[in-house]
């Protein structure tokens, strides 16, 4: 490892999930508590551009020792992994497909969603009108593409020489799930799993690619099912 790869992964494993904590999500709060309209529109920009930037920095370090794109898992598909990944991808989108229909028919099962622990500990960064589910939707596809980059990409990859892979792998899922700390304790659980499951995808496929296109489609269809549950209806008025 080289110092410019110590200190990123210091920064991915420390730095990063401790400003999200307690630096970038009080302050989402603030602004939630003094400009509601345009709050989480402004979150979710920020919310880009911190992505986008770290991966550039991330491939400019990993660019920079010399190393190969196939190294960090940019390569592309063929043969059974391309097949089964396409399968995985279409299976979680008719899924959401079908949780949104649900939801939409059944009034009683979005308010009871509504109502839930899962959805009121995250609510205030879910999106609740249009603009805000267009920008939530960028977000979870820079989510998908540079979290993958990032955690099952480039730290596995800077680490495993010193912890072998599934050492790094394992390393990598700490601060993942540590990132979505704003989520409370069951948020971070989930989304370790979740990462773990994107660790296994990884390592089966041999590619990026397929997890990248997996998180954003669970991110995108998480956002739209969340947005059919918590959009303002009619029915939500209080009787006069």
């Amino acid at each position: 490892m080289s110092p410019l790869d110590i200190a990123f992964c210091l920064f991915l494993m420390v730095a990063w999930p401790i400003y999200e904590k307690f630096v970038d999500w009080p302050r989402f709060q603030r602004w939630l508590d003094r400009v509601p309209a345009r709050a989480r529109i402004r979150e979710f920009r920020m919310t880009i551009i911190q992505q986008w930037v770290l991966t550039a920095i991330a491939a400019f370090i990993w660019l920079h020792a010399g190393r190969r794109w196939e190294d960090i898992g940019m390569r592309p598909l063929a043969g059974w992994r391309l097949w089964e990944s396409a399968a995985l991808v279409l299976l979680l989108i008719a899924l959401n497909a079908y949780q949104v229909r649900v939801i939409a028919k059944s009034e009683k099962t979005r308010l009871a969603a509504r109502n839930s622990r899962s959805i009121k500990s995250v609510e205030k960064i879910l999106p609740h009108n249009e603009a805000e589910l267009r920008w939530f939707l960028l977000v979870s596809m820079t989510a998908g593409f540079c979290e993958e980059f990032l955690f099952r990409g480039y730290l596995i990859n800077a680490l495993a020489p010193v912890f072998t892979w599934w050492g790094a792998a394992a390393l990598a899922l700490i601060p993942f799930g540590l990132l979505h700390g704003y989520q409370g304790r069951s948020g971070i659980i989930k989304t370790t799993i979740v990462g773990g499951f994107m660790t296994l995808i990884v390592a089966a496929t041999h590619s990026l690619i397929p997890a990248v296109v997996m998180h954003a489609v669970i991110d995108i269809g998480g956002g739209v099912v969340a947005y059919t549950i918590i959009k303002p209806r009619a029915s939500d008025a209080t009787p006069a």
